[in-house]
């Protein structure tokens, strides 16, 4: 049966893509891209280890853990400078709006519906095995700085990283592995060299040397010996000058690069000469940060301290009021007391001068 290509048109999209996490910064300077997470597990952090690459001074090597799972984000902290919105967590739910801190780096959090893409032709040949090619499925947690390897999520096919782009990607390629077919051309002309040198000198020997080879039997002594070396020799050269052209048509190509190896050296040198800018902003802004934090734990020993001095001043109005109590009644009793005397001072007053007219009668 001939084989006819047929047209398969099924959308592959998987539904647990319908969702997505996506950490947008809110400090521009810091150069950094949005972080969109599907369904799975990633780490963030500035190591080699990190799924989603932070290459920010003050990011620990391993910052945070994140796990979605289409609906709900939970998030676990690896590193103590992790903020949500006020105040540091070890463990949270994240929530659209919530505000995520990672050492200098803030992230806005918010849930967003990812479109489906359009359905992808995918030529099938029809056969007597009935085996159809299986269409690829397309990746659930996807980062645009560093794609996640876990096993629940990778990177989507044909997204772009933000720093080395696909295009940029393929030349650097295609120069290292100009850089290793060089290699590999000056080994073998070295090789070459070597070995033709041998078979001339070889060639050399048997040909200044027929009066030692007289006395040796003729079933010894190659017929086609010297004939063979220098045929040997001849074709070691032809390859050797072969390989000579090739090295200096590859040392043409990289000495006129292409318009866009140029456009890229050109984009990677701006990148170079602004990269000092960034790690200057990014260390003030470190060290900014540094110091609202450490600001923060100062007012925070000041409010601490004004509280134990007001509770202490609290205590001391306490017993001022207990001992004015105890005044107030004293001086009650004072009164009461001055009160009986004063009577008495009266009654005694009248006595003597009730003594004093009886005297008088």
């Amino acid at each position: 049966m001939t084989n006819s290509p047929v047209m398969d048109t099924t959308t592959t999209l998987d539904s647990d893509l319908g969702r997505c996490l996506q950490l947008k910064p809110t400090l521009s300077q810091l150069g950094l891209e949005p972080v969109i997470i599907g369904v799975g597990r990633v780490v963030l952090g500035s190591g080699p280890d990190a799924d989603v690459l932070l290459p920010v001074e003050g990011v620990a090597a391993r910052h945070v853990e994140i796990h979605f799972d289409g609906e709900s984000s939970r998030l676990k902290a690896l590193s103590p400078l992790t903020w949500v919105n006020d105040g540091p967590v070890r463990e949270v739910h994240l929530e659209s709006g919530d505000v995520l801190t990672l050492g200098p780096v803030e992230y806005k959090v918010s849930h967003i519906a990812v479109p489906a893409p359009p359905p992808l032709p995918v030529e099938m040949s029809v056969s007597g095995s009935g085996e159809t090619p299986e269409p690829s499925r397309p990746t659930q947690a996807t980062s645009s700085r560093r794609y996640a390897r876990t096993p629940e999520a990778a990177s989507p096919r044909g997204a772009a990283e933000p720093v080395v782009g696909a295009a940029v990607e393929t030349d650097v390629l295609a120069l290292v592995d100009e850089a290793v077919a060089s290699a590999n051309l000056h080994r073998d002309l070295e090789r070459l060299e070597r070995e033709a040198e041998w078979h001339r000198r070889h060639a050399g020997n048997s040909e200044a040397g027929p009066t030692e080879t007289a006395h040796l039997p003729r079933r010894q002594v190659p017929a086609t010996n010297s004939g063979h070396h220098e045929g040997r020799g001849h074709d070691l050269e032809q390859r050797l000058v072969n390989l000579v052209r090739q090295q200096e048509v590859a040392g043409k190509d990289r000495s006129s690069p292409s318009p866009s190896h140029a456009v890229r050296e050109g984009e990677f040198t701006q990148r170079g000469l602004s990269s000092g800018e960034l790690t200057a902003e990014r260390r003030k802004l470190a060290d900014q940060q540094l110091e609202l934090r450490e600001a923060l734990a100062s007012l925070q020993q000041d409010r601490d301290r004004l509280a134990e001095e007001q509770n202490k001043l609290e205590d001391f109005r306490d017993h001022l009021q207990s001992q004015q109590r105890e005044l107030a009644r004293s001086a009650s009793e004072w009164e009461a007391k001055q009160t009986e005397f004063d009577t008495a001072v009266e009654a005694l007053d009248e006595d003597r001068d009730l003594l004093r007219r009886e005297r008088e009668a």
